[in-house]
């Protein structure tokens, strides 16, 4: 299916920008947990991060406002997914299995 290689590309591209991001934060010191509540410090941080350059932090900006949008754009696809699934009779019974969720359902 189009939207699940579409879904899967956005998420590494986003993936690949975190870890941008995490790295050019790195090299000013601010380091942060990995995983999704460490990211989100850091993403609080950007306006007003200490110790980053002016002219870095503009770079930064960019970065995050591209990762930003790739998170909007891979829910958007999340939200089609889910709409397709309650509408399909054998992806409802997959995902009576424990543990399967919409994405896993409509991709087999």
């Amino acid at each position: 299916m189009a939207i699940h290689r579409t879904r899967a590309m956005f998420v590494r591209q986003r993936t690949m920008l975190a870890n941008a991001l995490r790295a050019a934060f790195a090299e000013f010191g601010l380091v942060t947990p990995v995983g999704n509540k460490g990211f989100a410090v850091l993403i609080a941080r950007l306006p007003e991060p200490a110790g980053v350059p002016a002219e870095a932090h503009a770079a930064l900006m960019m970065l995050a406002r591209r990762w930003q949008t790739l998170d909007a754009d891979i829910k958007v696809l999340e939200q089609q997914i889910v709409q397709s699934v309650r509408g399909n009779e054998a992806a409802r019974r997959i995902m009576a299995i424990p543990g399967v969720a919409p994405i896993t359902a409509s991709a087999v």
